[in-house]
């Protein structure tokens, strides 16, 4: 949820934090450098977790961990290296475009 306020003239936005996912590490529920978020059609938040080389999929209502994808550090189409930002395709096919560093 947020809130609008306007002072003097500007605006403001100020949101509420209604949940938090991980913490610094590796695993599942473990993030080294998150980076970038999508909202996915289908209820899902993928998260760019830069430094571990890949995006992870959780469950937006309950912040279960569902998957991830992107093995690193290693070139080919199956893997990524520093992805740093994600968005999703419109259309509702839940396709995502993720933006990574050059070697």
């Amino acid at each position: 949820r947020s809130e609008t306020r306007y002072k003097n003239g500007s605006f403001r936005q100020v949101l509420k934090s209604i949940r938090s996912l991980g913490e610094y590490g590796d695993g599942n529920n473990a993030f080294r450098e998150p980076n970038s978020v999508a909202w996915l059609e289908r209820g899902k938040l993928a998260v760019v977790d830069t430094n571990a080389h890949c995006i992870k999929v959780f469950d937006s209502e309950t912040g279960q961990f569902e998957y991830s994808f992107g093995r690193g550090r290693t070139m080919g189409c199956q893997n990524l290296l520093y992805p740093y930002r994600i968005a999703v395709v419109p259309g509702g096919s839940d396709q995502l475009v993720v933006i990574q560093r050059h070697p």
